[in-house]
């Protein structure tokens, strides 16, 4: 039986509005101060889980997504 998962996810920071910085980007101090669901690996450029728990991926996942979703619509506002 398969007790742990093997995923990689691109790194989802790169696609950032102009004017954040690697000190603004909310996604970065997420990912930063949460290191129990997720593994940055600059050098390859990807992200490993860092836990078992399949649902505790998920739901950082999810919280990625909001975050730059957020972060998007925010920029978007701030040019129109």
């Amino acid at each position: 039986m398969l007790t742990y998962f093997n995923i990689e996810i691109p790194r989802i920071y790169e696609h950032c509005p102009e004017n954040q910085t690697k000190t603004t980007c909310q996604l970065r101090s997420y990912l930063a101060n949460n290191q129990d669901a997720f593994l940055v690996l600059p050098r390859v450029n990807k992200m490993l889980p860092n836990t078992q728990d399949w649902m505790v991926a998920r739901d950082a996942v999810d919280k990625m997504h909001a975050i730059c979703t957020q972060c998007h619509a925010q920029n978007d506002q701030k040019t129109r």
